[in-house]
């Protein structure tokens, strides 16, 4: 019998794409400001929430060092496109079909919007990794450590703490007193849909060792695989998605997202004269 990680990572690869449909962006901001004037200037609300989101981890460390991975990816990519430039021309996106910036409106009722502009317009995604993972400091220091190094042929990170930021069969979550109704009911459905099409069982058990808080937070997020103790899965308003509770259930789980894989640019070509910035 094969081990739980290769159980789970074999069982649930194939559901991931349908998922993991987050696009492609990189939050490349032209302030001159350092990551710490950016968190001070925030209001006190979202300061007190993204120091309990990185409860397992360090906001302002991670903030730093994904700042600076950002603009080394950003050279590289626009290094990368000009010596394809010469070979075949980019076309840029039209104007209008760019994605126009949308806010989240008022009221207590769920909307769809894309994860990532539900995050930008709550001033948390600079603070995430790809729009809204949570990362601990072993975990940007490997992305960071893969970069420059390559990464092997894995879509799974194996940092020094490996198997256990991986999930056994069981996954144990609990609702938080902020987490509404509606919260509940799409929380429930994405586990139900994980369990279905994969290996992992989900209880309920707010007194588990390891146990993921449902939350209502200011946005979409959540941590990559186990990391210990209790952690953080927030659906904000906006959020109240099977969709998007799957989605962030996944990274949970223990995915990064799909243009992320180490194939990735074996299908695909990034044209960065179309990525939008923020």
């Amino acid at each position: 019998m094969s081990s739980p990680p290769v159980r789970f990572f074999t069982c649930a690869f194939a559901m991931q794409t349908s998922l993991l449909f987050l696009l492609l962006v990189i939050a490349f901001e032209e302030e001159v400001l350092s990551v710490e004037d950016k968190f001070s200037q925030l209001p006190d609300e979202k300061k007190q929430e993204l120091l309990e989101a990185f409860s397992r981890s360090d906001v302002h460390l991670v903030h730093e060092k994904l700042a600076d991975l950002r603009q080394k990816w950003m050279e590289k990519l626009k290094s990368q496109s000009a010596s394809e430039d010469a070979r075949q021309p980019l076309q840029r996106i039209p104007e209008r079909m760019m994605m126009p910036a949308r806010t989240v409106p008022a009221g207590d009722g769920p909307t769809v919007l894309p994860i990532h502009e539900i995050n930008r317009d709550a001033n948390l995604s600079e603070f995430m990794y790809q729009s809204d993972m949570v990362l601990t400091l072993a975990q940007v220091e490997q992305i960071g450590r893969d970069s420059t190094t390559g990464r092997k042929k894995r879509q799974a990170y194996r940092d020094m703490y490996y198997p256990n930021t991986i999930w056994d069969d069981m996954v144990y979550y609990y609702f938080d007193p902020t987490a509404t109704n509606a919260i509940k009911t799409v929380f429930l459905a994405a586990a139900d849909f994980w369990r279905k099409h994969t290996c992992i069982k989900f209880e309920e058990n707010r007194n588990a060792r390891n146990k993921i808080r449902v939350f209502k937070g200011q946005g979409c997020y959540s941590y990559v695989g186990r990391v210990g103790g209790q952690q953080d899965l927030s659906l904000g308003k906006g959020c109240e998605s099977v969709g998007t509770a799957a989605h962030e259930l996944g990274h949970a789980l223990g995915f990064f997202h799909a243009q992320s894989r180490v194939d990735r640019d074996d299908a695909i070509r990034i044209m960065v004269a179309n990525i939008q910035v923020g």
